[in-house]
């Protein structure tokens, strides 16, 4: 579960992501930008926003990949409670490598977490589910999608995702690389409280009764799932994303992480990807010691490095991104 990491600074009230296609209220769809046009791809209707994103782009920016290298669509699973301004950082680095791309957005939120109903989440999901489906072909076995997923509560909404195109195909996802950012770790009591809370406003007053709310929320969640020995939601999210009937068609995947982390144990990490090799996925790392939550493929101009690391070898799909 995460808020907003301490690296970023404070988000303009005014930044939002209505520059995307609101799809469901969790759910944002981003069209190939008009620079697509250039290589060889019709722009898509509603893909204006990209010209401003375009003019954005920080030092990850790098030459576009033609249609045939790019992936057919992207999944952006954010952090809990992620600011629009934080998850566009992300959706301009894509954009900028892969204009012929289209790319998802897929918000999670403490309630998605804590109460909303399975049912509820999943009908939020159903537009991306469409998405998906109509952007890939079913019968490819290259990698068209790249699932980038954040902390605890973007692994949670992947789980939702995986689990829903299970019972609408009865298939396992579609061939991808996957990229856990952050994640996944373990519910323990002290990094959920400062998972919550780091999303909190200024305001002391506001911060200290929500602070209150946020002890009283996380002490009921471990007086249900500790003593009665009960699996909880973060544990049956590590399980799912190491299971071969959902994931079995991933053809890679690279854990980003930190010693430094304060809301993701890196020890979780690397456990998690142990349980991965133990599988039969093919797994790699990138353990860095001094970047904090959802920072590490930002910090310092990684994320090409990364990004080229885990699609190496990948047919379908780029190796350079």
């Amino acid at each position: 579960m995460a808020g907003l990491p301490r690296h970023m600074p404070r988000p303009n009230a005014e930044t939002s992501l209505s520059d995307l296609e609101q799809l469901s209220p969790s759910v944002y769809l981003s069209q190939p930008t008009k620079h697509a046009d250039s290589l060889g791809v019709a722009p898509a209707v509603g893909a204006v926003h990209f010209e401003r994103l375009k003019q954005a782009i920080s030092d990850n920016a790098s030459v576009p990949e033609p249609p045939s290298q790019a992936p057919k669509i992207i999944v952006l699973c954010s952090w809990m409670s992620a600011h629009p301004t934080h998850v566009l950082k992300y959706v301009q680095g894509y954009r900028s490598r892969y204009p012929a791309s289209r790319i998802l957005v897929i918000q999670s939120t403490p309630p998605d977490l804590f109460y909303r109903r399975a049912s509820t989440q999943q009908h939020h999901l159903a537009p991306a589910m469409s998405a998906i489906l109509s952007s890939c072909s079913i019968n490819s076995d290259a990698p068209e999608i790249i699932l980038h997923v954040f902390s605890n509560g973007g692994s949670h909404q992947a789980r939702n995702l995986l689990l829903a195109y299970r019972r609408v195909t009865s298939a396992p996802f579609p061939p991808h690389v996957t990229i856990f950012d952050s994640c996944p770790g373990r519910a323990t009591f002290r990094r959920s409280v400062l998972a919550l809370s780091s999303a909190l406003p200024p305001s002391w007053f506001a911060r200290l009764i929500l602070l209150g709310l946020i002890y009283a929320v996380v002490s009921v969640y471990w007086i249900i799932f500790v003593p009665l020995s009960l699996t909880d939601p973060i544990e049956r999210v590590r399980q799912t994303l190491n299971s071969r009937t959902i994931m079995g068609r991933e053809t890679r995947r690279c854990y980003i992480y930190s010693e430094a982390d304060s809301m993701v144990g890196w020890r979780d990490v690397e456990a998690h990807a142990r349980s991965a090799v133990e599988n039969g996925f093919v797994v790699q790392r990138e353990k860095y010691g001094a970047s904090e939550h959802c920072s590490h493929a930002i910090k310092g101009g990684m994320i090409r490095k990364i990004r080229s690391r885990i699609l190496s070898g990948c047919t379908g799909v780029s190796t350079s991104f």
